[in-house]
């Protein structure tokens, strides 16, 4: 793994204080987490950014890859099916809803694939 971020995490860390909480950073600071294998700390930032912007496909589909990578299918998909009300041609939303239901079909199938 790249110890290289588009962003340093103190700087996030200030962005996504309470005096400018803006949901692209705390989905960026998410995918930092998630990179780093941080899965709660990510899903804690998607959920953060989602509260700030309830639309943000992003924000959803990526936590919905996250879901999935700890095995909770159910949640992924549910996080798919938002993004997609929302934005329904999202491909990766569309990609990975089809991955994990393929995955709750056939539990011994990789979620790796999900991204």
């Amino acid at each position: 793994m790249s110890n290289t971020y588009l962003f340093e995490q103190d700087d996030l860390n200030t962005a996504t204080g309470n005096t400018t909480p803006f949901a692209l950073a705390f989905c960026v600071r998410g995918n930092d987490w998630a990179e780093r294998g941080e899965l709660d700390r990510a899903i804690a930032d998607y959920d953060a950014a989602i509260s700030i912007d309830p639309l943000f496909t992003e924000a959803l589909v990526n936590r919905g890859v996250v879901w999935a990578r700890k095995g909770e299918l159910d949640r992924a998909i549910a996080d798919y099916d938002a993004a997609l009300r929302f934005s329904p041609r999202d491909a990766k939303a569309i990609r990975n809803r089809s991955l994990a239901l393929e995955q709750q079909s056939n539990p011994n199938r990789d979620t790796k694939r999900n991204n």
